[in-house]
């Protein structure tokens, strides 16, 4: 599986990077391919569902009208399944949700995703994004364990802003949700990268196979919003 390329590349730090890009371009670009040890990022107009050879970090994307799709994996991750469940959820309002909101048997929390089927996805930045968390009553939505990656892997398929962001005068990592630190435990187990420290962004989107990383705050994403019951 690959795509049909449209002649534009970019060097890239991440897939949500690679992921603006190609939004900026509205309908010409409805895929990209993202290489993830040369941080190159070719931008396509579908996907190519053919046996095409792709080296081992390449990874194929197609934007749906519900958020970004992982099309196709590596070698080595393409025989990991998810063993996240369907998610278990009740109707609005019984657990306390707000409105539009979701309540999910499997976080215990009340979910609202940006991108839901059936709607066109909605993208924004980082800070807008928390900031349309915030008028919902509701915050970023916290990841601290890799069961829970899992289950919105399983459930949204896309990438989307986590609500944990670096404070560079702390120099710690800081949840939004409760202003809490991440241990250092939290980070290797979810984290792409090894470094506690970033090396230049401080925003945090997950990217793919349950991990998160680091990114620029002005790409734009789809995202999460969520809130304990009331």
């Amino acid at each position: 599986m690959t795509i049909q390329p449209i002649n534009i590349s970019y060097t890239c730090r991440s897939v949500l990077e690679c992921t603006s890009r190609c939004l900026k371009l509205n309908d010409t670009c409805q895929a990209f391919l993202f290489d993830l040890k040369k941080s190159k990022c070719l931008l396509g107009s579908y996907v190519i569902t053919s046996g095409t050879p792709r080296n081992i970090n390449e990874h194929v994307f197609c934007i749906q009208q519900s958020g970004i799709s992982t099309q196709a994996t590596t070698q080595t991750t393409a025989q990991t399944t998810s063993t996240a469940q369907t998610p278990t959820q009740t109707t609005q309002g019984l657990k306390g949700c707000r409105s539009n909101f979701t309540y999910s048997t499997n976080t215990s929390t009340c979910l609202w995703f940006s991108g839901d089927p059936g709607k066109s996805a909605s993208y924004a930045h980082r800070d807008l994004a928390a900031l349309n968390c915030q008028a919902k009553g509701a915050h970023l939505v916290t990841t601290k364990t890799l069961a829970k990656l899992k289950y919105l892997e399983a459930t949204y398929d896309t990438i989307f802003w986590v609500g944990l962001r670096y404070d560079s005068t702390s120099q710690v990592y800081v949840w939004d949700e409760d202003g809490s630190s991440l241990t250092i435990e939290t980070h290797n187990n979810i984290f792409s990268s090894s470094s506690y420290q970033p090396s230049s962004s401080e925003c945090v989107y997950y990217t793919t196979f349950y991990l998160i990383d680091e990114t620029s705050c002005d790409n734009d994403s789809t995202y999460i919003c969520e809130h304990q019951p009331i």
